[in-house]
């Protein structure tokens, strides 16, 4: 009888754990292969944006050092925000742009 008592109190304390596994702090129906980063708007409101994965490898201190001394509208947060990656976006474009320009 203990026996028995002690497998079904296993087996629902298992059950019971993988329910909590799940991280439910997830964007609405995303998209398989997607990365998602949360922003929060002037009003306070947060959601979700869809980004490049390989965004993820930067070094957000880094970048944002440079970005800044580089005259971007950043904030140094140490991590990557929505705002980062926005400015690391124009600076590629600025970049491509000045690199197109100087071989003329």
């Amino acid at each position: 009888m203990l026996n028995k008592s002690i497998f079904w109190f296993l087996i629902l304390f298992i059950i019971g754990c993988s329910l909590h596994a799940q991280n439910t702090d997830l964007p609405p129906y995303p998209k398989p292969g997607m990365c998602y980063i949360k922003h929060t708007t002037e009003h306070e409101l947060t959601e979700w944006k869809a980004i490049k994965c390989e965004y993820l490898e930067l070094d957000a201190q880094s970048i944002q050092h440079k970005l800044k001394n580089l005259g971007y509208n950043v904030e140094i947060t140490n991590y990557l925000d929505y705002n980062t990656i926005i400015a690391y976006k124009q600076y590629l474009k600025d970049e491509k742009k000045r690199l197109r320009l100087e071989k003329n």
